[in-house]
């Protein structure tokens, strides 16, 4: 607000500022009109009218808005409302409090669900293996001839006593084998017999084998053949090379005295072949060798980990002979067998082959396998010694296992509140996708019980829930089982009970006692003034709907009507009346309408319900009763009103308007506050009876505290009585309330349209005197300094304060009240002006010096309400103030010669 005043006022100081540049002169003349805000303020109603109001909505409940013009508050009350034709819907008696519900209801708890399981099958994992063994040596087969007899003349000659050695070439002898090409022999010996056809002194003779390329294989040692007898020749041959044709080459050793130069001697070699021979290497060898070995394929398996699995799959055989065998076959026979149990045997021809295993019963121990092995070389076969090796690859499962062991344990806790159920159907399943069980060694225990696991029909393990009890916790134990094996041997085990269903409940339950207990008060008034009512119609209804398996008994009472009721609600749907015709409500004696209702289950001690339903109960089922309790219908036969004074107040709380905040509602004089009884009677002429209406007060009487009391009376018989109560109010009083009396003789009311009302009405119209200039709201001041001054604007604003021309306070005000309003301006303490509504402005031109010799500067506003008579209307005062300033400026502005235009 005070930035508008001083940018303005900038925008002057720069004006004058140029004016003082050596410039050529150009004159400005303006009269520039400035304005700024300095505040505004709302009143509504409440801020008028203040505690008055307060104090009188505190004190009378039920106090209303009636009129706007002149704004009037009304207290309007009924004390008396007898009526035979709707005495208990005046909302003096309400029988609608007496409509009550019983409810019993619980739900059967759900049975506690039981977590899937995971179940891990024993499976195989056998171990691949050799079976070898080593073909070191073959004994010299049957086949293997080299025998033969060998004749050959020899010149013996005389050597004259000195020794001489005949080793001829030509002596050799060509020997044919047969049976093989070439055999080499890791050990054995080359027998021969030789001998001479007649003696011939010191003639020895030793054996060469020679190949076809005369180069020697092996030779023997010197033996004396001179006495002309047989003798045996060996050769070694070990780790020598024998092919089916050599040469054999006598050498002779003579040292001989004959008379002639020399003698043919006929010399006799027999060849009886190979002894002790055993072949490491052999060519075109025909030969049969038998070899056996074992191994075991490990399961891998604990000794329990089933009774019995019946295999899928086979073993394949695998076979490596040395890399130098040729035409060389392997015959074998194999034997699978476990604990000396043959499980399988099958003769091999070729390799690799493979031994089915499937459908075959194993237990858990490792599989021993034997190979018994028939070696046959042909006759074009190579041999040498070497390893022959069965390779052995397991490629087999389970595909079904009896009585494997899975430890499965799932177990739940009984629901609390549930001591026992007895099944009267239902089933526990216990299943896993894709696996079909065959035998199952498992139990379930429900506390007290344990039951036996089976298989149905759809291969699932099952407990038929029917006839058994649970009266403890839940425990799943499955031991064994027997299934085709699944494609995975890890699953879950899913455990679901199956439309379970009760024979027998028993619920532990707090709380399913029900009762109510209303009383319809009767109101002061009527208890006071009516002795009793006589009914001849009327009853209490009461329907129910119990879908518990069982009757809820019930008791129904009440001290004022002489009800004493035992009822059964039985189950289903159902209702019943108790009477209330030729029944009294004693109001000398009651004060109340009683009903008292209790209900409870049949056979309920408290904490335990045992039920025994015809229809079996589910699992969750909720079960509930319901009982609605009505009065209705009600007639009445005669009200007797009793001869009685009765004294009330109508005030809840003292009213004091005696010290108000407020100038306004000191200063004002109410112009009328009238008082109304009215009376109602029909059909009634011989009744006495009268309405008093007092107001004690206590007022300031010139400086004395005085109390003083106005009241207005009528009899029943006048219709209406009026009176003012304007002094009252005006006088400012304090400890102000309201009372009543009512004065009756008896009188019976026994007419369908007999009737007897009174009540009482005070207004409040807001039409009043303000005797003197009075304020409403508080004082309004400006904030800071009027012009916005501060350290760095203030010269400059000073200086400029004496080209203002005129300085007005400005005002702009709504107003919807009925009232007039005033505005007294003050600086400080001192009253500058006084203005009404019909003014827009105050000049403030006297104050300009003493603004710029004052800072800050600000004015204070007073709103006021003049003196005068007024009808206040339910609306507003709205008022807004602004300064405004004109200007006379005549400046010169300079513009240098020559220069840029």
């Amino acid at each position: 607000m005070k930035k508008i005043v001083f940018f303005a006022l900038t925008v002057i100081f720069l004006i004058a500022f140029l004016s003082s540049c050596n410039l050529q002169t150009v004159r400005i003349t303006g009269t520039p009109k400035l304005e700024a805000p300095l505040g505004a303020t709302s009143i509504v109603l409440n801020d008028f009218l203040g505690d008055f109001e307060d104090q009188l909505e505190e004190s009378l409940n039920g106090l209303t808005k009636v009129k706007d013009k002149p704004l009037t508050f009304r207290f309007a009350t009924d004390l008396v409302n007898i009526s035979m034709s709707d005495f208990f819907s005046v909302d003096q008696i309400d029988f609608n409090d007496l409509q009550e519900n019983i409810s019993i209801g619980f739900d059967i708890p759900n049975l506690p669900s039981l977590a899937s399981q995971s179940i891990t099958l024993p499976t195989i994992n056998p171990s691949s293996s050799n079976v070898d063994y080593t073909v070191n040596d073959l004994d010299v087969p049957s086949g293997v001839d080299i025998t033969e007899t060998l004749s050959l003349s020899v010149d013996i000659p005389n050597t004259g006593g000195s020794e001489q050695t005949i080793d001829s070439a030509s002596l050799a002898q060509t020997i044919s084998a047969s049976g093989f090409d070439s055999i080499t022999l890791s050990q054995g010996t080359f027998d021969v017999n030789v001998g001479m056809s007649v003696p011939l002194n010191t003639v020895e003779i030793k054996l060469k084998v020679l190949n076809t390329s005369d180069e020697i294989i092996a030779e023997s040692a010197y033996v004396d053949i001179s006495d002309g007898n047989t003798h045996s020749l060996s050769i070694d041959l070990t780790n020598k090379t024998l092919s089916s044709t050599f040469n054999l080459q006598p050498v002779f050793r003579v040292n001989t005295t004959t008379g002639s130069p020399s003698t043919s001697e006929d010399i006799t070699i027999d060849i009886l072949g190979i002894t002790g021979g055993k072949i490491s290497a052999a060519s075109g060898v025909e030969f049969e060798e038998k070899f056996n070995n074992s191994n075991t394929i490990n399961l891998s398996l604990d000794a329990d980990a089933f009774a019995t699995a019946t295999l899928n799959g086979s073993i394949e055989f695998t076979l490596t002979q040395p890399s130098g065998w040729q035409n060389i076959s392997v015959v074998s026979n194999v034997e699978l067998a476990q604990n000396g149990n043959v499980l399988k045997s099958q003769t091999l021809n070729t390799y690799p082959t493979s031994i089915d295993l499937s459908d075959i019963d194993i237990d858990t121990n490792n599989i021993d396998v034997t190979v018994n092995s028939t070696v046959t070389g042909a006759s074009n076969s190579e041999f040498t010694t070497g390893t022959v090796s069965f390779g052995v690859t397991p490629n087999i499962s389970v595909s079904s296992v009896k009585d494997a062991k899975v430890n499965l344990n799932t177990s739940a806790s009984k629901p609390a509140d549930l001591n026992r159920v007895d099944f009267a159907s239902g089933k526990m399943i216990i299943s896993a996708t894709g696996v079909d069980f065959k035998e199952i060694n498992g139990s379930v225990d429900f506390g007290t019980n344990v039951y036996t696991l089976t298989i149905n029909a759809d291969n699932n393990i099952e407990l038929d829930l029917s006839g058994k009890t649970l009266d403890g916790d839940i425990e799943v134990v499955i031991n064994t089982v027997s299934l085709d094996m699944p494609s995975n041997s890890s699953f879950d085990v899913d455990v679901n009970l199956d439309n379970a269903s009760f024979g027998y409940i028993e619920y532990s339950k707090t709380g399913l006692e029900q009762n109510f207990s209303q009383n319809v008060e009767i109101p002061e008034t009527i208890g006071n003034l009516v002795k009793q009512v006589d009914l001849n119609a009327g009853e209490i209804f009461i329907e129910w709907n119990n879908n518990l398996p069982m009757t809820i008994k019930s008791f129904i009472n009440s001290e004022m009507l002489e009800i004493n009721k035992s009822l059964d609600f039985t189950e289903g749907t159902s209702n019943e009346t108790i009477d209330l015709s030729g029944k009294t409500l004693d109001f000398e004696t009651y004060n109340t309408i009683d009903i008292t209702a209790e209900a409870s289950p049949v056979g309920y001690d408290g904490s335990i319900l045992t039920l025994t339903p015809t229809n079996p109960i589910a699992p969750g089922d909720s079960l509930t009763f319901d009982a609605t309790f009505t009065v209705r219908d009600l007639g009445i036969g005669k009200i007797t009103i009793g001869a009685t004074t009765i004294s009330n107040e109508l005030s809840e709380t003292p009213i004091d308007l005696s010290s108000s905040d407020l100038d306004f509602l000191k200063n004002i004089e109410i112009t009328t506050i009238p008082a109304t009884i009215n009376f109602d009677m029909q059909g009634i002429d011989d009744i006495t009876a009268s309405l008093t209406v007092l107001a004690t007060y206590t007022y300031d009487d010139n400086g004395t505290a005085k109390t003083e009391t106005k009241s207005i009376f009528g009899n029943i018989s006048e219709n209406f009585v009026a009176t003012d109560f304007a002094t009252v109010i005006n006088r400012k009083p304090s400890d102000m309330v309201f009372g009543y009396k009512i004065e009756t003789e008896e009188v019976i009311l026994d007419g369908t349209d007999q009737k007897i009302g009174m009540s009482f009405e005070l207004d409040f119209p807001m039409k009043f005197n303000v005797t003197q200039d009075a304020t409403f709201i508080e004082n309004i001041t400006t904030e800071g300094d009027l012009l916005g001054r501060d350290a760095d604007n203030r010269e400059m604003i000073n200086d400029l304060l004496d080209q203002i021309k005129t300085l007005d306070l400005n005002l702009d005000l709504s107003n919807t009240t009925g009232l007039d309003v005033g505005i007294n301006l003050y600086n400080g303490s001192e009253l500058i002006d006084t203005l009404t509504l019909s003014n827009s402005s105050i000049s403030l031109n006297d104050l300009i010096t003493e603004i710029k010799n004052n800072e800050p500067f600000s004015l204070t506003i007073e709103p006021f309400i003049p003196a005068g008579d007024y009808e206040l209307a339910n609306g507003e005062i709205a008022i807004s103030f602004w300064a405004s300033l004109d200007t006379e400026l005549d400046i010169p502005i300079n513009l240098n010669s020559g220069g840029d235009e």
